[in-house]
C-alpha cells in the first residue's frame, strides 16, 4: 500500500472523512480549493509545495473570499520550499497562527524520515 492509500485508510479507521482534489489547484477556479474546505468543513489540509506555488500567482483574495473556521493544521510533503511560497500559505492559508506539518523522505519505506514538532515555534521551509 502506498502512502496515499495508507493515509486514507487510516483516517477512514479513526472515523475521519477525506476530501480528495484531482487537477490542477486553480481549476475551475482560483479559489476552488478554499471553497472545498469551506463547505465540506475540513480541519486538516494537506498539499505540495508545488500546487502552493501554483496559487501564490493569485494573491490573498481568493482565500480571503471564503471563511474556514474549522482548518485547525496545515500539512505539506513532497518536495522543498521557496521561503516565499510557505510565508504565503503560512500567512494567507494559516493566518499565521496555523501549525504546518512538513513530512519529507521515506515515501519508499511507507514513513517520514524528516518532520517537525508542532509544540516548537515555527521556521518557514
Amino acid at each position: 500500500m502506498d502512502d496515499g492509500a495508507a493515509g486514507i485508510h487510516g483516517a477512514l479507521l479513526r472515523g475521519a472523512g477525506v476530501v480528495l482534489h484531482e487537477g490542477t489547484p486553480d481549476y475551475s477556479g482560483p479559489d476552488r480549493l478554499w471553497q472545498l474546505i469551506t463547505e465540506y468543513r475540513v480541519t486538516h489540509f494537506g498539499i505540495s509545495p508545488t500546487a502552493v506555488r501554483a496559487l501564490t500567482p493569485h494573491g490573498e483574495e481568493p482565500v480571503r473570499r471564503w471563511q474556514m473556521p474549522r482548518l485547525r493544521v496545515l500539512g505539506l510533503t513532497g518536495e522543498p520550499w521557496t521561503p516565499e511560497a510557505w510565508r504565503w500559505f503560512f500567512e494567507t492559508v494559516g493566518g499565521g497562527r496555523l501549525p504546518i506539518i512538513n513530512c519529507s523522505g521515506g515515501t519508499e519505506v511507507s514513513g517520514s524520515i524528516v518532520g517537525c514538532f508542532p509544540t516548537e515555534p515555527i521556521k518557514p521551509c
